[in-house]
């Protein structure tokens, strides 16, 4: 029973510190910032696999001596 108890409470005060966070707007702050994130980070890789591949036809297009 203790065990239960103290499960019920932690999903509790989780689902408490939820709702707090949606009404005062962190919760939508962090979603934005996720999502900024994730955004940067494919734009990076995207950016990246770019160059890579535009310096890798730039080296094969070099002259061997």
């Amino acid at each position: 029973m203790k065990g239960e108890k103290e499960l019920i409470e932690k999903i509790l005060q989780t689902e408490i510190n939820i709702f707090l966070s949606i009404r005062d707007g962190s919760a939508l702050m962090q979603h934005m910032e996720d999502f900024y994130y994730i955004t940067l980070l494919e734009n990076v890789r995207s950016n990246y696999h770019t160059v890579a591949s535009s310096q890798t036809s730039k080296e094969d297009s070099l002259p061997v001596s």
